[in-house]
Parts: C-alpha cells; sequence; structure tokens
C-alpha cells in the first residue's frame, strides 16, 4: 500500500462505504481513481477493467459521492451490466450502450477498431467523402461525388463540421438519395 499522507486521498470521506461497494463488484479489477467536487460536494470516480474471452477488456467506471452515498457507473460490458448494478444497487437495471468514439465523432486522437489511433495529422473527413456517418447530423451517406454533372442542379443539405475565427471552415454537402460531396 502506498503513502497518501500528503496527497489528499486521506481526506476521502466514507472511504469503508467506498470500500464496501467496490469489494462488491468482484469482476472488476480498480484501477485508479480520482477525487473531485461535484457540485460542492466530495466525488470520487474510480475506474477498472473486466477481463473478456477475446483477450481485450471493458472498463467500469464509479463516481461515488460519499457524504449523501450516491452512485454513478457506466460500463462498456453489456454481458456484465446486471451483475455489477445488482452489486451496487440491489437490483437490475439497463445497460446504456457504448459506442465507439470513432464512429461518430470526426477527432483524430480516436482509438481505431484495429487497436490503432488516427495519426494526429489526419483529417477524417476525407474519409467520408466515401461514405460513412455524417459528424455533424449524425446520418448515413454513401459516395456520390463521381455522380455530379458540370452545369446541373442538385438539392442538398449542408452540414458544417468546423468554422476557425476567420470565418473559414469546413462542411459535407449531403445529396438527395444520401449521396455525399465534399
Amino acid at each position: 500500500m502506498s503513502d497518501n499522507s500528503s496527497d489528499g486521498t486521506d481526506r476521502i470521506k466514507n472511504r469503508r462505504w467506498i470500500e464496501s461497494n467496490l469489494r462488491s463488484c468482484r469482476i472488476v479489477e480498480w484501477d485508479r481513481f480520482t477525487v473531485g467536487n461535484w457540485n460542492g460536494k466530495q466525488s470520487v470516480s474510480v475506474y477498472g477493467w473486466i477481463d473478456r474471452e477475446d483477450e481485450y477488456k471493458d472498463f467500469v467506471l464509479v463516481i461515488f459521492w460519499p457524504e449523501s452515498e450516491g452512485i454513478y457507473y457506466t460500463t462498456s460490458s453489456a454481458e456484465h451490466t446486471q451483475e455489477i448494478n445488482r452489486a451496487l444497487f440491489g437490483e437490475d437495471g439497463d445497460h446504456n450502450d457504448c459506442r465507439r468514439v470513432e464512429d461518430t465523432f470526426n477527432v483524430s486522437n480516436a482509438i481505431m477498431t484495429d487497436g490503432g489511433t488516427v495519426e494526429d495529422d489526419t483529417d477524417r473527413r476525407d474519409d467520408l467523402v466515401y461514405g460513412g456517418i455524417c459528424p455533424v447530423c449524425g446520418e448515413e451517406f454513401i459516395d456520390g461525388y463521381d455522380a455530379l454533372e458540370e452545369d446541373e442542379s442538385y438539392e442538398a443539405r449542408i452540414c458544417v463540421d468546423e468554422i476557425d475565427g476567420k470565418g473559414e471552415g469546413k462542411m459535407l454537402v449531403h445529396l438527395t438519395g444520401g449521396e455525399v460531396s465534399s
């Protein structure tokens, strides 16, 4: 056990109650925690991992409010949600589906499905020209740029993805039929 006498963790309120709840989630390997202030009340956020058969791990985040004995949690494990909910609350609860950042948000610092990361200098909008999920409206579309003809008029919806301080930006144009141009 490490010495915590000077880092403030010795002031965690209701520590035994937190420990009891962490112990009750036997499938979770608890890893790290932070102590913060949430609306004037101490909060303790604890992060842990659940082993999976495919050699990956699911995450668990539990936030404790020691003074009121309030608890919030979320997990990427649909398989173990009920077990965690019963351990923390004594009853079944609903699973909140975990989604991949790379599939919805157009950010360069996302972990890819293959385990790599998008390079920091990669503009993922170029990938969207060929189809995908619009990072603005969330609608799926397919590549339609090659079907465009010069001197033709098209109905379209414009989704503005980013505008800089000079009023310049990047956008996706959704054409009728789910096609896109950028």
